[in-house]
């Protein structure tokens, strides 16, 4: 009856509802139909899902409401809802439609999305009303559709046993291990197979994590984790073990809700509503299977601070504590605190020969000093200073030992029993030296070069102290070292006192210097393919026969005169600002400054040459759209002189040929690839200059981004433009052209057309006009129908162009048509076919002779008369309803 009252209204206001349908357009946010049967329900309705504006798939719950055609509102998530028939649904109801909403109802199945929608209507339809919500009711809308009845039995079954089941829940997995080391005992707790997203609390007894120090890590997960053991004080054995609580998730269980959409007075459409996520607890365990000892066996390592000791001043040695090789760590108690340990130093000299390792000292050798120094763990520690009575030039040496008997009680408790250690007699790092003294002042040969090029210093050795030492009169040779080191990058090295770590070592030379004078490296070649700074540092080398006799000296880092610059070339580069649609434009890049050598690396040379040179290539880019952010990407990409894979770089079916100028591009269009403008010939650059790009005619009208690229010769980018260099920005345009036809004539009379064009006008470029008569409704205007072509006349700048007179000798309506073309004849504009002003009506004064010259005029005086009058004709249309489930 609702259907029937408002086709009979809408049948009754047929003038005035006409007219109004005429702007009526279905809402853009309305609901459409998804997936579903129509028919299918006892009274001939739809059952199935319908696509909301979100792009989800919601069912409909109101089943003798109209289907929801109208505005679809937003989503919203309810937990209480109420049917069209009044009924209050309950939570478990609430529970069950949005486990099967979530589980089935986003489909494109129509048979799926069918038995979903029997299954809302089990609770929510009329028929749910009057005969009870349930199994039952959702069988009646199916109405014996056997494959719909088979897709609902499944989801009433599955649904029942499981809307209020946890889902998913995991298997409690998870274990831990220790990887301790027997002579340190540090190591590793691992933890692994815990579930995705489950976390664990860490506790450790008689360890730690070494980078926090603590002995509990929470809410950490899968991994492997640092740890030390700590044992009680006064114990020397231990183990370390680990509980680990963990929190994990337990699968989710569905929330009493559903969200729906409203429609105004039509059906509302439900989907899934939400899930709550649930998590468990369990405990894991580990232990490490190995009884650890405490027990350790001290040492040391010495160097003296200073090699090299000035008479007057004291002999000062550093001690380096530690524990033996294969020793447990060295014992701390609980709060940290090392067992100290006592070791003795004795300083024996002079000696005029350098001492020779032994494990004993020689007999009778002078003690110069002793020191005593506490260790109190591993670490670094400075000997009390020895001033040495007789100071006179040659070698000093220490010697160290450590007695368990010189330390504590409780002490030796954690030391072998009996423990002693003492280092040998004679070590050279242990010696004091009264020395001469050289040093040196190098220059390189080139401040400046480019990549690949050859450089190479020269180092002028002076004695500073002392005379050259000699053994039987025969001079002592001292080792010199060239190290050249090399610093990426533009910023050029500080000069300093130590070599930073970024710098890289390129190559060594060693020379053997006799005596005062000038001494060269090794020529080396620059870095092919990088720009950075060459720095030579030179040092004497303590090996050989002359070490010991000479002090320690090296040069400073980036002194003056020692630093090479590598420099890569400049580019700059010059594009065409702007040209008209179907002209040739191009990219120019220019070289200057260090020129790279040739280089090919691991590549070969082209065929028939004997070297790979350096190389320009040129890339230019349509750009979509002309919004901040400038696009250069492999899409948009219509020029490239570098190569492209075609497997990589597809070319559009039937792309125009090449110079054919295409109009206007929509925005985000696809572009056509031309594979003329697609192709491997880079410009080789061998010397400095200006290097243009092949010519190439852009065939869409826009901005174009030019990249050009520097390449050595094995392929490496030394530089490359950026996208959207403004002095990289060619404007691709084309002539702007506004035309007005003589309006409106009568048979006999001259009509003509005129364009004022305005704009980029191509290069030797011609504007003609044609006339078209219209022979339908529908604008037409081809060879069949042309009445006139007028002739090209020359455009050579912008400006009001008329076409010749054209002589109306019927009836009708004419169409003009103005066509501009460039110097090779191609279209670079065209008018549309019956555009506004583009248009000639011809009319007779009487109806004398053409019957359809009258009735052009007749009608067009009862169009008028009919305006004057006021009256509107409205075309009536009409929108069909679906039919509604009731």
């Amino acid at each position: 009856m609702k259907r029937l009252q408002r086709f009979a209204l809408s049948v009754g206001a047929f003038a005035v509802v006409g007219a109004i349908g005429m702007g009526t357009l279905a809402p853009a946010e309305a609901a459409s139909t998804g997936a579903g049967y129509s028919g299918i329900t006892p009274e001939g309705g739809y059952l199935g899902n319908y696509v909301v504006p979100d792009g989800s798939r919601a069912y409909c719950m109101d089943s003798s409401a109209d289907w929801p055609s109208g505005a679809t509102g937003g989503a919203s998530l309810v937990g209480a809802l109420t049917t069209e028939m009044g009924d209050a649904l309950s939570s478990s109801v609430l529970q069950r439609l949005n486990y099967a909403l979530t589980t089935w109802g986003q489909t494109a199945d129509a048979t799926q999305a069918a038995a979903v929608n029997a299954y809302v209507y089990a609770y929510t339809s009329t028929w749910a009303h009057y005969n009870g919500q349930g199994y039952n009711t959702g069988v009646h809308y199916i109405d014996g559709n056997q494959a719909v009845l088979g897709a609902f039995n499944y989801i009433w079954d599955q649904t029942e046993t499981q809307y209020n089941q946890r889902q998913n829940v995991p298997a409690f997995t998870g274990s831990m291990s220790f990887s301790v080391d027997n002579n340190n005992y540090t190591g590793s707790l691992r933890v692994v197979n815990l579930p995705a997203g489950a976390t664990v609390n860490l506790q450790l007894s008689n360890g730690i994590f070494t980078d926090s120090g603590s002995s509990a890590k929470n809410g950490v997960g899968n991994g492997t984790y640092p740890v030390k053991g700590v044992p009680t004080d006064g114990t020397p054995f231990y183990k370390i073990s680990a509980t680990g609580n963990v929190n994990a998730p337990a699968g989710w269980t569905y929330d009493g809700n559903v969200t729906i959409y409203y429609t105004g007075g039509q059906q509302r459409v439900i989907k899934a509503g939400t899930t709550t996520p649930q998590r468990g607890n369990y405990t894991i365990t580990a232990s490490d299977p190995v009884e650890r000892s405490t027990l350790f066996s001290p040492v040391v390592t010495t160097s003296v601070q200073s090699r090299f000791v000035d008479e007057g001043s004291s002999f000062t040695d550093t001690l380096q504590a530690d524990v033996a090789t294969g020793s447990q760590p060295w014992r701390q108690t609980t709060s940290g605190r090392y067992i100290p340990v006592v070791a003795k130093g004795t300083l024996y000299g002079p000696f005029a020969d350098q001492p020779t390792p032994s494990a004993t000292v020689p007999a009778g050798a002078s003690v110069a000093g002793t020191a005593t120094v506490t260790l109190n763990g591993p670490g670094t520690y400075t000997a009390p200073s020895v001033l040495a009575a007789n100071h006179a030039p040659g070698f000093y040496q220490w010697v160290w030992d450590i007695d368990a008997t010189d330390s504590s009680v409780g002490a030796q408790l954690f030391m072998p029993d009996g423990y002693r250690w003492a280092d040998q007699f004679g070590l050279q790092a242990e010696a004091h030296v009264v020395a001469a003294k050289l040093s040196g002042v190098s220059t390189a040969a080139a401040d400046e070069i480019g990549f690949g090029h050859a450089a190479s210093d020269t180092l002028t050795v002076s004695l500073d102290q002392g005379p050259w030492p000699t053994i039987g009169g025969a001079p002592i040779p001292a080792h010199f070292q060239n190290k050249t080191y090399w610093v990426e990058g533009d910023t050029a090295p500080t000069p300093g006192d130590s070599i930073p770590a970024d710098a890289k070592l390129f190559h060594t030379t060693d020379v053997t210097v006799t005596a005062p004078g000038d001494y060269h490296s090794d020529e080396i070649t620059a870095p092919p393919t990088a720009a950075g700074y060459l720095v030579n540092v030179w040092t004497i080398i303590q090996d050989g026969p002359g070490a010991g006799y000479f002090a320690d000296w090296t040069d400073g880092w980036a002194t003056k005169g020692e630093v090479t610059k590598v420099s890569p070339p400049t580019v700059s580069t010059e594009a065409i600002a702007s040209v008209a649609l179907g002209d040739e434009t191009n990219d120019t890049a220019i070289v200057d400054g260090q020129i790279p050598a040739s280089y090919c690396g691991t590549t070969q040379p082209a065929d028939g040459a004997t070297s790979c040179p350096n190389t320009v290539t040129f890339a230019a880019y349509l750009q979509h759209d002309l919004g901040d952010q400038p696009v250069c990407e492999a899409d948009n990409e219509v020029f490239n002189t570098g190569y492209i894979p075609e497997s990589d770089q597809p070319v559009a079916p039937n792309a125009a040929a090449a110079g054919t100028p295409t109009p206007t591009a929509t925005p985000d269009a696809p572009i056509e690839r031309d594979p003329a403008y697609f192709y491997n010939k880079p410009v080789p650059v061998d010397q400095a200059g200006r290097f243009p790009s092949a010519d190439v005619i852009f065939k869409k009208v826009g901005v174009y981004y030019w990249v050009a690229t520097f390449r050595t010769g094995d392929g490496t980018v030394i530089n490359t433009g950026e996208c959207g260099d403004q002095k990289e920005k060619t404007v691709v345009a084309e002539d702007d052209v506004v035309t007005k036809a003589t309006p409106l004539l009568s048979i006999g009379q001259k009509g003509h057309d005129t364009a004022v064009v305005t704009g980029v006008i191509p290069k030797d470029a011609t504007i003609e006009f044609a006339v078209y008569k219209q022979q339908g409704s529908t604008p037409v205007c081809a060879a069949a129908n042309e009445v006139k072509v007028g002739k090209p006349q020359p455009l050579p700048a912008t400006g009001e162009y008329t076409s010749d007179d054209y002589t109306f000798t019927e009836a009708g309506t004419f169409f003009w048509v103005e066509i501009v073309r460039n110097a090779r004849g191609e279209i670079t504009h065209q008018g549309k076919c019956g555009a506004d002003g583009e248009t000639t009506t011809v009319t007779a004064l009487a109806k004398t002779g053409s019957d359809e010259a009258g009735a052009v005029w007749i009608g067009s005086a009862f169009g008028g008369i009919l305006l004057a009058a006021g009256i509107v004709l409205f075309a009536v249309t009409r929108r069909t309803k679906r039919t509604t489930t009731k």
